[in-house]
């Protein structure tokens, strides 16, 4: 996928503020007056890319088609569409980075690397392929922090309210404008937390457990309600077993004081 932009395109800034934003959009909206040329026309191009057919291409031409469809959508200031987008780049690059941690383990254990190791070396991912020498590796948290900041713009962008281990919590709505409603978030907040338990990242498995129990329980079922309560005291005891700083950890509810228990099913 190729393409260029006109010099009269508006700027896009790495950290935009809630100003900068409307700014940029209303430009967009000027831009797309004159030139009678809808943004959505544009990205139904790349949209077409993005086929049932591309599934033909190798692992690395979808992801660098994938990385390219959302810096358009991210340059059009189409969020869903990022948001979209970035969902199943995400699943890609996630499955890549265990892919090939799965592949240096064996390595290490004297079989030759895959495709898979080769492919995150290509893709500049941080991984490194193994050797034929046996040593005993600890868990590889490279590649971890581009995937959960991917996550983490996701999230905001579909109005998840992301608890914060500091002692002052960023105010709700800070990310800006958000598009979502519960059963999305639901879902995509489902999705998150099964790509951080794949890497695994403990701490970002313990902030989006916490999370979800704390801004969507009144849109979880009982039995996923549990299963997250499973899931984050185990990866928070690994944290204490490693010694993992992660700030203060902010209550399930916060502002209520719990008065009485009731056993249930």
């Amino acid at each position: 996928m190729g393409h260029s932009l006109p010099r009269s395109f508006p700027v896009l800034h790495a950290q935009p503020t809630p100003i900068d934003q409307r700014r940029r959009n209303k430009e967009l909206a000027v831009l797309s007056q004159r030139s009678q040329i809808q943004r959505h026309e544009v990205y139904s191009h790349i949209e077409s890319a993005l086929a049932p057919h591309h599934h033909a291409l190798t692992k690395a031409e979808r992801i660098a088609l994938l990385v390219e469809a959302v810096w358009m959508a991210r340059w059009l200031s189409l969020p869903r569409k990022e948001a979209s987008v970035t969902r199943q780049l995400v699943k890609r690059l996630a499955m890549v980075i265990v892919e090939a941690r799965e592949e240096s383990r064996k390595a290490a254990k004297g079989h030759p690397p895959s495709r898979e190791a080769e492919l995150a070396v290509g893709l500049g991912l941080g991984m490194s392929v193994p050797t034929r020498v046996a040593v005993r590796r600890k868990e590889s948290t490279e590649g971890n922090a581009s995937i959960i900041d991917l996550l983490e713009r996701l999230l905001a962008t579909v109005g998840v309210d992301l608890l914060s281990f500091n002692s002052d919590p960023p105010p709700r709505g800070a990310q800006g404008r958000h598009y979502g409603w519960p059963e999305l978030q639901v879902e995509i907040m489902k999705e998150v937390i099964t790509i951080s338990e794949s890497l695994p990242d403990h701490p970002t498995i313990l902030r989006f457990c916490l999370s979800a129990l704390n801004g969507l329980y009144p849109y979880l079922s009982p039995s996923s309600q549990s299963s997250l309560a499973k899931i984050f005291p185990v990866s928070l005891g690994v944290i204490r077993r490693r010694g993992i700083e992660i700030g203060q950890i902010p209550w399930w509810v916060p502002g209520k004081v719990l008065l009485s228990l009731e056993v249930a099913s």
